[in-house]
């Protein structure tokens, strides 16, 4: 194959994976997000709107984690926190887990989505008072087991969740 033909390949498979990035307005949006503080420190709520396909649903109910991915960024600072979802088959539980949190359980897979309608995301003390800033949830594509990647590349209807960017408002601190 000539060169010139591999360099196209890799720029078409390039663009490919870029259009996969896409907002996707209609299966992942942010409400509110809203700086609070608990005492123990800042909290940013976010009240948000997410609809898993069907094929996301069945990997679940399957047992397969999914990992929703929250980017935060107030300049210059940037940070982000995870959340993943999980099922127990045995114990016949769904579990909520945010990164450096312990995992809440439900019985039912519709009370644990009813509790992803508003999450909690600690925030650093070092963050500056002042500092309107950003978030916006992701599926996380790499959270998946290996075999479930390639499909979720070539079927992004199925997979892709990304919601517009929701900006929060400085607080008085």
């Amino acid at each position: 194959m000539p060169r010139w033909a591999s360099r196209a390949s890799a720029a078409a498979v390039l663009l490919g994976l870029v259009g996969c990035a896409g907002e996707t307005p209609d299966r992942a949006r942010i409400a509110s997000a809203t700086l609070r503080d608990t005492g123990a420190g800042w909290v940013l709520e976010v009240e948000q709107q997410l609809r898993f396909s069907p094929t996301m649903l069945e990997a679940l109910s399957n047992g397969i984690p999914l990992r929703l991915a929250y980017t935060l960024d107030c300049a210059p600072w940037r940070g982000g926190h995870a959340i993943e979802l999980r099922y127990a088959p045995l114990q016949r539980a769904y579990t909520v887990q945010p990164s450096g949190q312990e995992a809440r359980r439900f019985g039912r897979r519709s009370a644990m989505l009813s509790a992803l309608d508003r999450v909690r995301l600690p925030l650093p003390e070092a963050l500056p008072a002042d500092c309107p800033g950003g978030v916006r949830v992701v599926l996380d594509l790499t959270g998946l087991p290996t075999p479930l990647r390639f499909p979720a590349l070539l079927r992004p209807e199925d997979w892709r969740m990304v919601s517009p960017k929701a900006s929060w408002q400085a607080a008085a601190r």
